[in-house]
């Protein structure tokens, strides 16, 4: 079986860890699985390393300074996805699955499915859709969508089923819930620190400084660590932290990924207030054996329970009270903590995750 992820990401994130991952782990139960990202998003070196099954290839190379990306990289994400509809392919190429990442590169996958037979599955990670005027002009929703668009693909899945209820109502049709994995530490670590942390892109869509307003108001004493990577706003970001008020914080920008592991895996708990349709935080920090404060409209948040791996509210301005019962109950915290770190360890690893799609593929 061979497998062509296709993403187009303007920027590193959680889509293009959930491909790399998916790859990484194809190819280690023995199928043939590359990624192809229509130009050269920058990737963290740790992130490859750690990846380096996943065979990553380019179909453009478009070197631009680092500095430069946050702003250029949204915009030939655009344009690619609409224009790039070729590339080069010989009687070798026999694809059998196209797992497409992305609406907007759906020209391609069109392309390779008719001079290979290749199915194409479409795996919605966002509430997204191409390009058009319209959005370009802010006359239209960001979210319109047209039905007739997943009529050209073979199979369609998503991360949760807060997606799969998105995808019935935009699209009308179903999709098949195949959340992303993790890689649960091989051991629980029973030595938390005095810190809680917000995992968080450092951004104002992030509301990394409403999380710094809500924790000024815990009654709790700890330490809080912002770790994200950068965003344009980033800088904005910070500054209105400062003004906040907040103080006994750290904010470290694009850490490592063993550096992201080690804070997750000594947090009394992890922290966000953003309803993402899915929100790999939330795995990852469970993963690690720290219980999560997380708003329960997050797609990651139906996989645990509220109460028994971490509390999962319906108001933002609950989360003080939250992070005050943990910080002020360690043994609860752990007692969360191990109860999520066995649950990622039993049903949530990418190598589940690598096996439950095989067999849906395989359906078609």
């Amino acid at each position: 079986m061979k497998i062509l992820h296709i993403v187009n990401e303007g920027l590193f994130g959680g889509v293009l860890r959930v491909a790399l991952a998916e790859s990484q782990y194809l190819n280690e139960l023995g199928y043939d699985s590359s990624v192809l990202l229509l130009f050269n998003t920058y990737m963290p070196n740790d992130v490859l390393l750690k990846y380096y099954k996943a065979k990553v290839i380019y179909l453009r190379n478009i070197v631009l300074p680092r500095h430069l990306q946050d702003f250029v990289n949204p915009i030939l994400r655009e344009l690619l996805g609409k224009y790039l509809r070729r590339m080069k392919m010989n009687g070798n190429d026999n694809i059998n699955y196209v797992l497409l990442h992305n609406l907007n590169a759906l020209p391609l996958a069109r392309h390779i499915k008719r001079v290979t037979s290749a199915k194409i599955v479409l795996y919605v990670h966002n509430p997204t859709s191409p390009l058009t005027l319209r959005k370009i002009m802010r006359l239209g929703s960001k979210h319109e969508c047209y039905e007739d668009i997943v009529t050209e693909v073979d199979l369609v899945i998503t991360s949760s089923q807060k997606m799969r209820k998105y995808i019935r109502e935009t699209f009308r049709v179903n999709a098949y819930v195949v959340p992303p994995g993790c890689e649960p530490s091989p051991k629980f670590n029973r030595r938390k620190m005095r810190y809680i942390l917000v995992p968080q892109r450092i951004s104002l869509g992030k509301k990394v400084h409403i999380i710094a307003k809500l924790l000024s108001k815990c009654n709790s004493k700890f330490y809080t660590i912002f770790a994200g990577s950068s965003h344009y706003t980033t800088a904005k970001a910070i500054r209105l932290v400062e003004k906040s008020g907040f103080k006994h914080y750290k904010i470290i920008v694009n850490p490592s990924d063993e550096a992201l592991t080690w804070l997750y895996r000594h947090a009394i708990c992890s922290v966000s207030i953003i309803g993402e349709p899915f929100g790999m935080y939330i795995i990852e920090a469970a993963s690690q054996g720290t219980p999560v404060i997380a708003p329960k409209n997050a797609g990651a948040s139906e996989l645990f329970t509220h109460g028994v791996h971490g509390f999962f509210f319906d108001y933002e301005e609950e989360l003080p009270h939250c992070v005050d019962m943990l910080v002020s109950n360690p043994e609860l915290a752990l007692k969360m903590g191990y109860e999520a770190w066995r649950i990622c360890n039993e049903k949530y690893t990418w190598s589940n995750h690598a096996r439950k799609l095989v067999k849906i593929l395989r359906s078609i």
